[in-house]
This record gives C-alpha cells, sequence and structure tokens, in this order.
C-alpha cells in the first residue's frame, strides 16, 4: 500500500477531479437521453402535495407506497396519513442508505482510489474505504443522524396507527355485536328488526349505520344473529 496521501491533497485533488468532470459533463444529448433525465411534478392523491420525480423514481415510488399501504391496510382519513408518512419516510430512509453506499463508490473510483495501492482487489476497497471515511466522515456521520431521525418517525408513527386501529376495531366489533343483541331480541319476539338507516338510505334501505357511525348490511346482522342463537340452542342441548 502506498503512503497515504494527506486530507488536504485530497480534498484539493477531488476539487480540481469535479471542476474537470463538470467541465467535460454536458448532460445528456439525445432525445431519449433527455427525456430520461426530466424530473416530472406531481401532486400526491392523498396529501396534495407535489413530489419532483424521475420517471424511473416516480414509478418505484408508487410501487413501494401502494405496498405499504396495503401491508397497513388503512381504512379511515388519520390511518390513511399516518400510513403515507411511514411509507414516505422507508422511503427516505432507503434513499439514506443507497447515499452512504454512493458517497463510497464515488471516493472509491475517484483520486483517493487512484492514490491507493494495494496488491488485491478486497484490500484496496477496504483502504479506500477507510481514506473515505477519513476524508469525508462528518457527511457520512450527519447521514447517520439523518437516518436515526426516520427511523424514529416511523415508529412513532407506526405506534400511533396501531393504537388509532385497534381503537377502530374495537369499536366496530362492540357496534356489531350491540346490533346483533337488537336483532336476536327482534328475532325471539317476532318482529321485525329495525334499526336507523345511513342519511343517504331510504327507510327500508339495505344498509344500516350501527354504532359510532360504522355501517352494517341488515341481511348480515340478521344472518349473524341468527346463527347465535342456533349456537346458543346447541350449546343448551349439548
Amino acid at each position: 500500500m502506498s503512503p497515504a496521501t494527506p486530507l488536504s491533497q485530497i480534498s484539493e485533488a477531488q476539487l480540481e477531479a469535479n471542476r474537470q468532470n463538470a467541465q467535460k459533463s454536458t448532460g445528456p444529448k439525445t432525445e431519449e437521453g433527455k427525456k430520461r433525465c426530466r424530473i416530472n411534478a406531481t401532486r400526491h392523491g392523498l396529501t396534495g402535495q407535489f413530489h419532483a420525480f424521475s420517471h424511473e423514481d416516480k414509478r418505484a415510488f408508487d410501487e413501494h407506497c401502494t405496498n405499504l399501504m396495503a401491508d397497513f391496510n388503512p381504512e379511515t382519513y388519520r390511518e390513511k396519513l399516518l400510513a403515507m408518512s411511514i411509507a414516505e419516510d422507508t422511503w427516505r430512509l432507503n434513499r439514506a442508505r443507497a447515499l452512504e453506499n454512493n458517497i463510497f463508490a464515488i471516493g472509491m473510483s475517484g483520486p483517493i482510489g487512484d492514490a491507493t495501492d494495494v496488491d488485491s482487489a478486497e484490500g484496496h476497497a477496504a483502504a479506500c474505504q477507510a481514506r473515505v471515511w477519513l476524508a469525508d466522515g462528518r457527511n457520512i456521520q450527519l447521514l447517520a443522524v439523518y437516518e436515526t431521525r426516520i427511523r424514529r418517525n416511523i415508529e412513532k408513527n407506526e405506534k400511533q396507527l396501531r393504537e388509532l386501529q385497534t381503537e377502530r376495531k374495537a369499536a366496530h366489533a362492540k357496534a356489531l355485536y350491540e346490533e346483533i343483541l337488537l336483532a336476536r331480541l327482534a328475532i325471539s319476539e317476532g318482529i321485525p328488526y329495525e334499526c336507523a338507516t345511513d342519511p343517504g338510505q331510504s327507510a327500508t334501505g339495505d344498509t344500516t349505520s350501527g354504532r359510532n357511525g360504522f355501517a352494517f348490511s341488515t341481511d348480515q346482522i340478521i344472518r349473524l344473529a341468527r346463527r347465535e342463537l342456533r349456537l346458543h340452542k346447541a350449546k343448551r342441548a349439548a
């Protein structure tokens, strides 16, 4: 391995290389290349915010968010906002990891790589990574702090989302059970099962509002109530 080049010389060499590369690079020349590199601003359907993406990143981002939203399966607006925040933060976390890898890759292929003389490819990569850390360690540390903050946001939003969904599911189960009890009583007394309908439904509509604003199918409630009555008779017979 050759003697280590002083960090000040490495930084100056990197700066000069960047200047030269900037003069050589004129960007994409073909229409296809320009189209590929073009950044599009799109409005997010849920939040209404503008996001700037390349075509490739937009497709990857949409697929990432769609898959995570399907995992969390949010139903209310607040749940959807939290799930989308988690999806976006996860995207940012993955991007931060890619940035760290790219920092080392650029360092290894630039002046640091040229100034490092090691016989084996593995040794060269290890030495270059160490020298990149020495030359650009502060930015890498800042990136680590950035990742930590993103993880905390994800954990906080996941906890809040779980609490909201648990509360909603418990309220739904309670409202459904109360409707089943009312239907059982109506069946046992031989009277029609009556309950309030949604504001948009007629008095003879099939959808009932239930408790806490939950909507239930009248046929579903009657079917569940009759099933519970049969189970109750079966248990007594047993």
